[in-house]
């Protein structure tokens, strides 16, 4: 790996290191319910695993997270180090309070420009929006109880979709900041910044329509993938279910307090698993960490595999690298 790539690892790595002690929770989490539940119960949950189905799993995380870097590469283009920076992004938002550490690119001074930080709001934003439109489906059709919780998702949708979506459009008020702030100051640079990119935003609005569509792709390619965990050992579990499970869990991880290391998200979903999709608790406690170690198991391989290409030199890399040059001249 090159010394920039070694830069774009590096935020990431730190970030593992501050939250560590928040998956150590998440671990204490897990035991508890395993204590409590019943060990035996869980360990004979695991001896139905059918190792074909989790095949299947580790091939729909794959083209999940492959088209995700595609995605990346799409909007960002050649010489951005695209597939590095989405690996750095979604790492470090996954081991964060509200997901903010998918800005964490911007970090990076090679990396810190308006157009990279546009494509990241961007996609934060579809991400969400794929994920509560999914999930409202999935309550709509659920419905009884469940449908207390639609109110709550629209609300959600708002705060996280629809008023920064807004808010990041308005490039005339980042301007305006820019100049009641003194020239050369954090703040002026920050909002300058900001105005640009609100600028990039609306710039990349001719990408967002093939953007969306894979987004909400690789939203669906989650589910599957979570229906065929489950499917694994032995119960089917409705489409329905799992893209209410996976909102519920969405929006439990953006609570400040209760990002993903804590484990509370995941509690979240599998309770709504449990109750609506009628699988027994020690099943759901089995699949948690063979789902959770399909994803982690795809996505750090395929990162993997970006490094050594990078560091084989390959001609993708090469010209990356030689955009990069021309463009500094």
């Amino acid at each position: 790996m090159s010394a920039a790539d070694d830069e774009v690892a590096a935020p990431g790595g730190r970030v593992r290191r501050r939250q560590g002690w928040l998956w150590t929770c998440g671990l204490a989490v897990y035991v508890f319910a395993v204590w409590y539940f019943g060990w035996h119960k869980v360990r004979a949950a695991l001896a139905t695993l059918d190792l074909r189905f989790l095949a299947a799993v580790l091939c729909a995380e794959t083209a999940a997270i492959g088209l995700r870097v595609v995605k990346w590469r799409y909007v960002l283009g050649k010489g951005r180090s695209a597939s590095a920076l989405f690996f750095v992004s979604k790492t470090a938002g996954s081991l964060t309070p509200m997901r903010l550490g998918e800005l964490s690119p911007l970090l990076l001074k090679r990396h810190r420009d308006s157009r990279v930080g546009a494509w990241i709001v961007l996609d934060r934003l579809l991400e969400v929006a794929a994920t509560l439109v999914l999930g409202a489906a999935g309550i709509v059709a659920l419905g009884g109880v469940l449908a207390d919780w639609l109110p709550i998702v629209v609300v959600t949708a708002c705060v996280l979709v629809m008023i920064p979506a807004y808010v990041v459009t308005r490039r005339s008020w980042f301007l305006w900041l820019y100049r009641r702030f003194p020239r050369g100051s954090r703040a002026a640079k920050g909002a300058g910044f900001l105005a640009g990119v609100s600028r990039e935003i609306g710039a990349l609005r001719r990408y967002t329509p093939l953007a969306a569509s894979v987004t909400v792709l690789v939203t669906c390619l989650d589910l599957v993938a979570c229906i065929l965990g489950y499917r694994s050992f032995g119960f089917p579990l409705p489409f329905s279910v799992a893209a209410t499970a996976q909102c519920v869990h969405a929006v439990t991880a953006v609570i400040p307090f209760t990002p993903n290391p804590t484990g509370v998200p995941f509690v979240a979903g599998s309770a709504i698993i449990h109750e609506f999709g009628h699988i027994p608790t020690e099943v759901v406690v089995a699949a948690v960490p063979i789902l959770l170690a399909a994803k982690l198991t795809v996505f750090w391989t395929l990162a993997g595999l970006c490094a050594w290409g990078t560091r084989r030199g390959n001609p993708v890399t090469s010209t990356d690298d030689e955009a990069c040059k021309a463009r500094r001249k």
